[in-house]
């Protein structure tokens, strides 16, 4: 999320494309769940996408713990889980 811009936030990025390859789930799961993320941004405020409830607040929850860490550390953290799922 932090590695893209909200109008590269679409199927035909390349980095879209391999996250749902990498995590063997349809690309508009993932294009879902980069729209929580806007919704969770505070500086984008996008309104919540029609998604459930459950969803939402699990990215809601994901962008407390993470979203205002430091980036070399997220990085780190995201290079470990791409190991991991591999």
């Amino acid at each position: 999320y932090f590695r893209l811009t909200p109008i590269t936030m679409v199927a035909a990025t390349p980095e879209v494309r391999a996250t749902a390859r990498l995590l063997h789930i349809d690309i508009d799961l993932v294009l879902l769940v980069l729209a929580c993320f806007r919704h969770a941004d505070p500086y984008l405020a996008h309104a919540a996408p029609e998604v459930p409830t459950a969803l939402i607040d699990a990215c809601m929850s994901v962008w407390r713990c993470y979203g205002n860490d430091d980036p070399i550390q997220l990085s780190a953290t995201a290079a470990q889980l791409h190991e991991y799922f591999k």
